[in-house]
């Protein structure tokens, strides 16, 4: 089998598009503070590298690690840009399209189909499947990189990783929507934060002892004041509070991303 160098492959694609390489990833600042981040990573066994998107708001509370190959996190493969779940998994046959020169298509996009490989569920028979590198490359080029290169704000960048992880408690994007002005969105999803983890305390109290229970919910409590500060400063549209509490996020984050900033 040919090895493949999945770092190079993206690097050739990503030229003149404002990518940074930093080791195996790729980070950009694009528009008003939108992080974009690219990475082949291995996710489900030895056999596929998946390509994997990240977007954040440098208005939010970002880690330094998260600016580094080792411990950047995208969070979406990109798989999910054309529906799926995952870019090797099992499908009904009658997803896929054959081409007059025996090419399988999914969603328009080439894809390695092994009907020789099939499992049957409650769904059916299902035949195994796989993006190559190579082809999750042409789905970023043709389909996620307009995408990305059309997000230039926090609004769309917040619509964008509620695409990418779409649960009410993203706390990634409650930043997104308080630098858009978007207060109503984001009291929402803090809200929706703080009551999963209010909802989680019932389950600690069943499983485990009262002494481990009690220390939990202290630990999270601690973890809590600071979404539960911003949580008020929201409810109050404390105006002041949250433009310092955005500008002191984009200051420190524009630190961690000058590599990557024009």
């Amino acid at each position: 089998m040919i090895s493949i160098n999945h770092t190079n492959l993206l690097k050739n694609a990503l030229q003149g598009t404002g990518f940074v390489r930093r080791g195996s990833a790729f980070f950009r600042v694009w528009g008003d503070g939108v992080l974009q981040v690219l990475k082949f990573e291995r996710q489900r066994g030895d056999r596929v590298h998946d390509l994997s998107v990240g977007v954040f708001s440098m208005y939010g509370r970002l880690y330094p690690e998260w600016f580094t190959s080792s411990g950047c996190i995208p969070r979406a493969s990109i798989a999910c840009f054309i529906d799926l779940r995952f870019v090797d998994y099992y499908l009904s046959p009658n997803r896929f399209t054959k081409t007059d020169n025996g090419q399988f298509l999914y969603d328009g996009f080439p894809v390695m189909v092994e009907p020789k490989q099939w499992l049957r569920d409650e769904n059916g028979e299902r035949w195994k499947y796989y993006f190559t590198p190579e082809q999750q490359v042409h789905i970023l080029t043709e389909k996620v990189l307009p995408w990305l290169n059309d997000m230039i704000s926090q609004s769309l960048a917040a619509k964008a990783m509620y695409k990418i992880t779409p649960v009410p408690d993203d706390s990634l994007r409650f930043d997104a929507h308080l630098a858009a002005g978007e207060w109503i969105e984001a009291e929402q999803t803090m809200s929706a934060i703080l009551k999963q983890h209010a909802d989680a305390h019932a389950s600690w109290k069943r499983t485990f002892s009262e002494d481990k229970y009690a220390e939990m919910v202290a630990r999270q409590e601690v973890r809590d004041v600071p979404l539960k500060a911003a949580h008020k400063m929201v409810q109050e549209q404390d105006e002041y509070a949250i433009s310092s509490y955005l500008r002191e996020n984009y200051k420190r984050n524009c630190e961690f991303a000058k590599f990557c900033m024009k």
